[in-house]
């Protein structure tokens, strides 16, 4: 690998999350991501760091729901027409696009260039699919290029310190299964749906900046600090 793939990827293994009793998670108790302000510094991994812009690395505590708590209630997404390619959204933007990234639930972080020269970069793409996968089945599948660029620009709106956190991406019909309120055909099964959040950032103003493109669905779980974005056909929901 060269120096120019090497300062594009790299995944770091943080410490192992946190999670709530099945008791505290039915009951919604508490926000995975509380109503943040600039100078919180709660949020996401138990004992890892996060590097904010000025590169100083504060201290995180966080905690999540277990595989079978009630996770999100995503209502079933319109169907593609017959079995064509999950359609490519045009999102201007500029050429050259990088997502930084934190996994809640493995720990890795990821910071990965994936647009080079207005092109997506097949291996980044592929990088982040596995960064992205169903961490409980360990099993991969290709991520939407269209919801990174969803991603990209959300985070471009937020204007925020540090990484966002991937709560959820994809997951195979076991996963799904397994979580309470999950849409029977939900688009995370299809690479095409990303559950995100930001310590710093509510999810109110996550969904707002999503909903703003105008482009696939966006999600907002105010009680968890989420929000829910995927490449479909625009729709929006809260719960």
């Amino acid at each position: 690998m060269g120096a120019g793939g090497a300062s594009r990827r790299g995944f770091l293994v943080g410490a192992a999350c946190g999670v709530l009793s099945a008791t505290e998670a039915a009951a919604g108790a508490g926000s995975l991501f509380p109503r943040a302000t600039p100078s919180d510094r709660r949020g996401l991994i138990a004992g890892g760091a996060l590097a904010d812009d000025a590169g100083t690395a504060g201290s995180l505590v966080h905690r999540l729901p277990r595989a079978g708590a009630l996770w999100e209630r995503e209502p079933a997404a319109p169907p593609l027409p017959g079995d064509a390619a999950p359609a490519r959204l045009a999102l201007a933007g500029p050429a050259e696009r990088r997502l930084s990234m934190l996994s809640a639930h493995t720990g890795e972080r990821i910071d990965l260039r994936y647009m080079v020269r207005g092109r997506h970069d097949p291996e980044a793409l592929a990088e982040f699919s596995r960064f992205a996968r169903d961490w409980r089945e360990n099993a991969v599948k290709p991520i939407d290029p269209a919801t990174l660029d969803i991603v990209h620009a959300v985070a471009a709106r937020i204007d925020a310190p540090g990484p966002l956190v991937l709560l959820s991406g994809y997951r195979t019909r076991k996963t799904n299964n397994s979580l309470r309120g999950a849409a029977p055909d939900s688009l995370h099964m299809r690479g095409m749906a990303l559950d995100i959040a930001h310590p710093h950032r509510t999810a109110a103003t996550l969904a707002k900046a999503a909903l703003a493109l105008g482009a696939g669905g966006v999600g907002r779980y105010d009680a968890s600090g989420f929000v829910h974005v995927d490449s479909g056909a625009p729709r929006s929901w809260r719960a």
